[in-house]
């Protein structure tokens, strides 16, 4: 909804009753009743008639109470951004697998050993740190003697997609400051709510000339046909696997918007897809508030 009950989100104390006591009861209750299962929760938020209204587009202050006739207009979060842009890169991005580790799985080299057992290898085993040799690579070196479960293949990057560009759950966080999530007001962990969603100029400056938006679209054809860009993306592969100008420009509309180009728009960029260089157009929609927007 882009605005919480309480306001700041991490301002709970004794006396506190929200800007709508009632349904912060009653909201409570049903995330009592769902056993606290977020999934469970949040659809009850989505299918609401509230959720679903257009956004608000009046200011709404936070010194006063919101009523929620709708969602507040906001600009999606710096994770939403950066995923949007890796579903525009790659098909299935949910599949590409970065350097978070998967905490569903036991981790392939360690066996489920108790802390007596590790005490007992260490007893056994007194060099197992010498010479600035880690645990885990011992373990690694003495995996047949110790009759550890054989490591599984270290996955191979894709030759179509740049290295260190994965959804932002599999990326390590905090980011270093100056990375585009970190831009665009990524949290430093530092605090309970640090992301934040304020415009600034760094913003502004990757989208229109930073190496993501160089990774969404390739640059101009003639550009691409000199061998300056030999990577394409999910997107430009379906842009050139569309017949004709017009569906084109359909894709390009669908895939970054979520609909089809009005008439006046069709009008507008028609010389540009004629041309063939439709990175330009999907360049205008990656810096168009429509995009960057919840709306």
């Amino acid at each position: 909804m882009g605005r919480g009950l309480v306001e700041p989100v991490d301002d709970f104390h004794d006396e506190t009753t929200g800007s709508n006591p009632e349904l912060l009861d009653y909201l409570t209750g049903i995330m009592v009743e769902s056993n606290y299962d977020m999934k469970r929760f949040l659809r009850v938020i989505l299918n609401t008639q509230a959720f679903q209204r257009d956004t608000t587009r009046d200011d709404a202050p936070a010194d006063q109470d919101y009523h929620f006739p709708g969602p507040v207009i906001r600009r999606m979060s710096a994770e939403q951004v950066w995923d949007s842009a890796m579903a525009l890169m790659m098909e299935k991005p949910l599949e590409r697998r970065g350097a978070r580790q998967d905490y569903d799985t036991p981790c392939p080299d360690f066996p489920a050993w108790s802390e007596k057992d590790l005490f007992d290898l260490g007893k056994a085993h007194p060099g197992i740190v010498k010479g600035g040799r880690t645990f885990r690579r011992w373990l690694t070196e003495n995996a047949e003697e110790l009759k550890l479960p054989a490591k599984p293949p270290k996955q191979k990057s894709s030759g179509n997609l740049p290295s260190g560009y994965f959804v932002s759950s599999q990326l390590e966080m905090p980011l270093k400051p100056g990375h585009f999530l970190r831009q665009f007001g990524q949290s430093d962990r530092m605090m309970i709510d640090g992301a934040h969603r304020d415009p600034t100029i760094p913003q502004v400056l990757s989208l229109l000339n930073g190496n993501l938006i160089d990774h969404v679209i390739t640059p101009k054809r003639g550009e691409r046909s000199k061998g300056k860009s030999k990577r394409l993306s999910y997107l430009d592969r379906n842009i050139s696997s569309a017949p004709s100008v017009a569906e084109k420009l359909d894709v390009i509309f669908i895939s970054l918007l979520g609909r089809r180009p009005t008439a006046a728009e069709r009008q507008l960029f028609h010389e540009e897809m004629e041309s063939g260089d439709y990175a330009d157009v999907v360049w205008v929609l990656l810096n168009s508030h429509e995009f960057l927007f919840v709306q």
